[in-house]
Formats: C-alpha cells, sequence, structure tokens
C-alpha cells in the first residue's frame, strides 16, 4: 500500500477524532449547564424559603420558642448566587453577592434583571430575584463562544 495514502487515511482519523472530541465536550458542557442551572433555582427557593421562615412573627406565648439556626446557616450559606429581597412596596430589603451595597446599584441591578424577564420567587408578600453565578455564566459564555 502506497505510504501517502496511510498518511491520508491518519490525517482523516485525526480529524474526525478531534471533531468527536469537540462535540462531546459541547455536549456535556451544556448537561452541565443545565444541572447547574437547576440546582441554582433549588438553592434560591431553598433561601427564600429561610428569609420567609425568619420574616414571619413571634408567636405571643413563646417568643423564644423559635429556632433560628437553620435558616441563618442557610442564608449565611448563599456565597454564589446574587439575590434581591424584595418588599411589596418594590424597595430592596436585602441583597447579597451583587459585591456592592450601594442602593443605586442594586436598584439597577433590579431594573435589569426585570427588564430581561426574570420571574421572582414570590412568599409572604415579598419578592426574591436571582442571578445566575458567575460559574454559570462562564460556563454559557463558553458554551456560546465555541458554537460560534
Amino acid at each position: 500500500m502506497d505510504i501517502y495514502l496511510k498518511k491520508s487515511h491518519w490525517k482523516l482519523y485525526l480529524a474526525v477524532a478531534g471533531i468527536l472530541i469537540v462535540l462531546i465536550s459541547l455536549v456535556y458542557t451544556t448537561y452541565l449547564t443545565n444541572r447547574l442551572a437547576v440546582e441554582e433555582r433549588t438553592k434560591a427557593q431553598l433561601w427564600a424559603t429561610a428569609v420567609e421562615e425568619l420574616l414571619k412573627p413571634f408567636s405571643e406565648e413563646c417568643e423564644s420558642c423559635k429556632d433560628l439556626t437553620i435558616p441563618l446557616a442557610i442564608i449565611q450559606s448563599n456565597n454564589t448566587i446574587p439575590v434581591l429581597l424584595v418588599g411589596e412596596n418594590g424597595q430592596i430589603t436585602y441583597s447579597r453577592n451583587f459585591g456592592t451595597e450601594d442602593p443605586k446599584t442594586l436598584e439597577k441591578a433590579l431594573q435589569k434583571m426585570k427588564e430581561q424577564g426574570v420571574k421572582p420567587l414570590e412568599g409572604s408578600g415579598n419578592y426574591l430575584y436571582y442571578k445566575e453565578s458567575q460559574v454559570l455564566t462562564q460556563l454559557r459564555y463558553f458554551l456560546w463562544c465555541s458554537s460560534s
């Protein structure tokens, strides 16, 4: 068999293998991105439930009976998902992971989220708006760049 024909086949095999590697990595990254998005939504819902538990009024008979350890631990454990807690009046009552406490900056972030169609989680007259974490945003960017 001709040596040049063997080299041609070898190059073709390498090209097919390269394409397969790229396709597999894109499919797997898409899978990871979707799983991470679902996990973040679940964490945001858990966070909203913890906040709601903290905002419930104490019973008059037992002011000290309510254990706030778990809700406080849940709220403090969120170190990645940017969240805004908005009251019935539309005022931001709490924010986390936005890198700032400046009310104007947070208000702009809330407005941008509303414009993007972010649906808040509701409970006890409060609304919880959350964004994707930086990790999820970077994964989506990677997918967008590699598919372009």
